[in-house]
């Protein structure tokens, strides 16, 4: 009982604290979405529009990730930028822009609140989420622990076994479940998505995602609904072995001439 009363005070917590964190980077993020190209000459950071500017690429250069067994390595690719204003910054872009834009020439950028969202060279452009996605992908996973702590509370028998399962995948997999879906969720809410081969796309990678997150979550039954049909299921096996052992010691009675 201690366990399940400490699992829902701490689920009721992680999920009103998500929803609280969060509330202000869903909102930086929806106005990032409906923001048009500022006026000519408007430069305000403070301003809900995509403010214009240029950059200077000083290097770039690329690194690879090692990759696993069921996906390559990749390769990245990274300018290091002089803005307008003096500030230095490396970002990430595509391998296009990246080909286009030489060292020592300048590209284009878009900026939202005064970071760098477009890196554009070469007629094509590298797109970057507002820095409060990062924020509400945080928001959004303490509220999803939250969800999985009442759950496991309210639904499962509250145990810690049944909680981290064997040497902790259960948790894992939760967590990498709510990773997931809060990615691919931010990234259509950050972006949009015109075309219904777009929301295909984005179903069956989510589907891809899913079903190794559930593959760590369900090896081990927990739920006591389950644990109630195997109980049950047991009680009438070792009955209807009793039962055979009863039967096997009886013996034949012999027919009357």
């Amino acid at each position: 009982m201690l366990w399940r009363l400490t699992g829902v005070l701490l689920g009721v917590l992680a999920l009103a604290g998500g929803v609280r964190f969060g509330v202000d980077d869903y909102r930086d993020v929806i106005s990032f979405r409906r923001a048009e190209p500022c006026a000519p000459g408007v430069t305000e950071p403070w301003r809900d529009c995509l403010v214009a500017d240029t950059a200077l690429v000083r290097s770039r250069r690329t690194y690879t990730t090692p990759g696993t067994e069921d996906s390559p390595p990749e390769t990245h690719y990274r300018l290091t930028l002089e803005r307008t204003s003096g500030r230095v910054q490396t970002k990430n872009v595509g391998e296009g822009v990246y080909d286009a834009a030489e060292p020592g020439s300048r590209v284009g950028l878009r900026l939202w609140h005064g970071s760098i969202v477009a890196v554009q060279a070469g007629g094509l452009t590298s797109k970057a989420n507002p820095p409060s996605a990062g924020g509400l992908m945080a928001a959004l996973m303490l509220g999803w622990a939250g969800v999985g702590l009442l759950l496991w509370s309210l639904v499962c028998d509250g145990s810690p076994h049944s909680l981290f399962g064997e040497m902790g995948h259960r948790a894992f997999g939760w967590l990498f479940l709510g990773g997931w879906t809060v990615m691919i969720w931010i990234n259509a809410l950050a972006y949009g998505l015109d075309s219904w081969w777009g929301v295909a796309f984005l179903a069956v990678f989510w589907l891809f995602g899913a079903s190794i997150a559930i593959g760590f979550i369900l090896p081990i039954d927990t739920l006591a609904s389950r644990s109630w049909f195997s109980g049950r299921g047991l009680r009438r096996a070792r009955a209807s072995g009793s039962g055979a052992r009863r039967g096997l010691g009886r013996r034949p009675r012999a027919r009357r001439r």
